[in-house]
């Protein structure tokens, strides 16, 4: 045997080496940009989402004071008197004089309400409310002012024969509600509507309709009681509706600037 081999054992262990302290420190540092970023991220999208809807708050208020949309800064407070007093085509004119079978008058009305929809769009409670409740309110608005202040009943009676859809357009006929103010509303809208509806009715039974047109020398020469009776109710449904449409008009107004103090203080958020 050579003894100059070395037979001497070697021996293996499995060692398991401990993870360099840099690792810990890097894998610390990439989670704490993460966290930064996430955070960064969620405050620019919010103040996004605030902007937005500070943009359409602005596009609404002007629109209904003056008729055009622009996102330009409202300065100061709708008013009643302020609307009504201008000579713009805006919430109190449009309605009035161009009726529902007026291009004018049913976009402005779509403008409204789509302005108010995007305003809604990650708006919190009291906004959200405060949008819904200016939606039916526009709605009630248009129907009463198109009932009471125009003559869309009778051009649309002679155009189709009856008024079937007139409102339709304005989302009527409206849902029930539980809150006693815009029941109220309603049943005005609802009881002008039908009663519009059994005079014109009333008035082709008893032979008064002449060339496409209501013929009032005949109805006076009629004298019914009961054609009578019904265009009475009818003067006095379009008195209240008249009243009430100004009432209507006031608590758009009022949650305009309601809509616009929210936005602005940041609670859309």
């Amino acid at each position: 045997m050579d003894s100059s081999v070395d037979n001497s054992y070697v021996i293996l262990t499995n060692e398991t080496k401990k993870p360099r302290r840099w690792a810990f420190w890097l894998a610390g540092i990439f989670i704490a940009i993460a966290i930064v970023s996430l955070v960064a991220l969620i405050i620019v999208m919010g103040n996004k989402k605030g902007g937005s809807i500070k943009k359409y708050t602005n596009e609404y208020l002007n629109l209904l004071s003056t008729g055009e949309k622009s996102d330009a800064d409202f300065n100061g407070e709708l008013t009643l008197d302020t609307v009504s007093s201008s000579e713009s085509a805006n919430i109190y004119t449009i309605p009035r004089y161009y009726s529902v079978l007026d291009e004018k008058n049913v976009s402005y009305y779509n403008e409204l309400i789509g302005i108010l929809n995007k305003i809604r769009e990650g708006a919190n409670e009291d906004l959200a409310y405060l949008v819904d409740d200016s939606k039916t309110m526009i709605s009630y608005y248009f129907a009463a002012t198109t009932l009471s202040f125009t003559d869309a009943d009778y051009e649309y009676y002679f155009e189709n024969g009856n008024l079937d859809g007139l409102l339709s357009v304005y989302g009527y006929p409206f849902d029930v509600s539980e809150d006693d103010t815009t029941m109220n509303f309603k049943s005005t809208i609802d009881d002008l509507y039908e009663s519009d509806k059994t005079f014109y009715e009333s008035v082709k039974g008893a032979g008064c309709i002449i060339d496409n047109e209501v013929d009032y020398g005949c109805l006076e020469d009629l004298d019914s009681e009961q054609i009578n009776e019904i265009q009475e109710k009818n003067s006095w449904l379009e008195y209240l509706e008249e009243t009430q449409s100004n009432q209507m008009l006031n608590i758009i107004v009022m949650n305009a600037n309601n809509i616009k103090e929210l936005a602005s203080g940041g609670l859309n958020e």
